[in-house]
């Protein structure tokens, strides 16, 4: 009976010893269902009218953007494309200012061959505008300043 009580024991304790470190271990990984967080949209402050007076970006992509969703003028659809963005160029004439609206912040020199859409501002009022072919060509020549590109 000694014979076999010591085998017996040896397996008990092994038997033990695996269990306990089989328990420490982590559990495995259960599989999980992969539901999708329905996603919040991000939230952007409003735009404020101290904003745009103290940005002149700002003031004029609201003025671009105004003009081709809500106004009925086809010639401001040339500058819808948002994703390219904007080149405006303020031209001074006189007392009043114009700003150029070019479609295309990268737009090249040599590609502003054709007329843009322009806007003025006076007394905060905006007027959307656009140039006449001849007048255009002979005046923007000598007399614009590039703004920021955006």
């Amino acid at each position: 009976m000694k014979k076999l009580l010591l085998p017996f024991i040896t397996v008990l304790i092994i038997g033990t010893v695996v269990g306990i470190v089989t328990l420490h271990h982590a559990p495995a990984a259960t599989p999980t269902t992969t539901a999708k967080k329905a996603q919040v949209p991000r939230r952007v402050a409003p735009i404020t009218a101290s904003a745009v007076a103290k940005d002149s970006k700002l003031k004029y992509s609201c003025i671009i953007y105004y003009a081709v969703k809500h106004l009925k003028i086809q010639r401001w659809q040339e500058v819808s494309d948002f994703k390219l963005g904007w080149q405006v160029e303020i031209y001074h004439e006189a007392s009043q200012s114009k700003y150029l609206v070019w479609p295309d912040k990268n737009i090249k020199t040599s590609a502003k061959a054709l007329q843009p859409n322009w806007f003025t501002i006076e007394n905060g009022q905006v007027t959307y505008d656009r140039f006449w072919g001849a007048y255009f060509q002979k005046r923007y020549d000598r007399n614009c300043q590039p703004d920021d590109d955006y």
